[in-house]
């Protein structure tokens, strides 16, 4: 592991964040068609893994799955 001071580690971090909005505002469409196309991949992915549990179980799971998915859309909205 790198050993980094805790000011530089901030200094990093706040950078980037200045970094990631101007990036964002340049590549905005490119980067929403790889968010929905992860999503949509995601859920499928979901989907067959729910699929080949016992019924029990799939309530659950797709019920937390639907949930998670509907938080990660929300952060990328």
């Amino acid at each position: 592991m790198l050993h980094f001071q805790f000011r530089t580690l901030i200094g990093l971090a706040l950078a980037s964040l200045f970094i990631v909005f101007i990036v964002y505002e340049q590549c905005e469409e490119g980067i929403d068609a790889l968010v929905a196309m992860a999503s949509a991949k995601i859920k499928c992915l979901v989907d067959r893994v729910v699929r080949d549990l016992p019924a029990v179980r799939n309530v659950l799971v797709s019920s937390k799955a639907s949930y998670i998915l509907q938080v990660m859309l929300a952060m990328t909205l």
